[in-house]
């Protein structure tokens, strides 16, 4: 499909899509910010795995590495154990390490704050060559960070609700809804992304929910081409 048929700025519906969740979920603030390097290490850990279990072992990882340089040289297996409850402690653990090595390789030390310089789409694509880092986890970096860049993360869930409302393409991926996301929505600033994501997922996760959507309790079901659908077919 053409991603012009994706111009959000050219349709209300993202607006619209936004003030209608505000209206109904809390208003999410900044919580206090990591620095681009430990975001990147609890992002890398965080996937497919509860929120609670995920920072217990990024709070281990911190106490073991005071100093993220120290993981480019340590042992695989060691950083393993210290996240054993995390899904898949090897892979990534392994990944931690390799993706370590490579920024110390480049930069001289693991410290991302650099890419405080670089443009989103530079910085995106530049984390994106680390070992285990996809198109969710750099774009968490990029906007959850003290980066605070203006970057809309998709996840599991905006990338559901997303599609649904027939503002991604069906078959469209992280990396690919990432990059439709980026150049067409408004040109909000970082802290209005933020919220708009975490509303999103809010939704995704109690509504919008992979195997039965409620579409009659869905705040944004007339803006929505699966709810529209659904009413429909009543």
């Amino acid at each position: 499909m053409d991603q012009a048929r994706f111009a959000f700025h050219d349709r209300p519906e993202i607006p619209l899509m936004r003030d209608r969740l505000q209206g109904v979920f809390a208003p999410v603030r900044d919580a206090v910010r990591h620095d681009p390097t430990s975001q990147w290490v609890k992002a890398s850990i965080s996937g497919r795995t509860r929120d609670a279990v995920s920072q217990a072992a990024y709070e281990r990882l911190r106490r073991a590495f005071p100093s993220w340089d120290l993981i480019a040289d340590a042992d695989p297996e060691a950083v393993a154990r210290l996240i054993h409850d995390v899904t898949w402690p090897m892979d990534k653990a392994g990944h931690l390490v390799a993706a370590a090595q490579r920024i110390r390789r480049l930069r001289g030390r693991v410290d991302l704050g650099f890419l405080a310089g670089r443009s989103r789409f530079d910085a995106f694509h530049w984390l994106m060559r680390l070992p285990g880092v996809g198109a969710k986890t750099a774009a968490v970096v990029l906007n959850f960070s003290t980066l605070r860049l203006p970057v809309l993360v998709v996840d599991t869930h905006v990338l559901r609700v997303l599609r649904r409302c027939a503002l991604l393409p069906a078959r469209a991926g992280f990396a690919r809804g990432f990059r439709l996301a980026t150049h067409v929505l408004p040109d909000w600033s970082a802290e209005v992304l933020y919220e708009f994501h975490w509303h999103i997922k809010t939704l995704g996760q109690t509504v919008c929910t992979h195997a039965r959507p409620r579409c009659g309790q869905c705040p944004i079901a007339a803006i929505c081409a699966a709810g529209r659908s659904a009413r429909a077919g009543r």
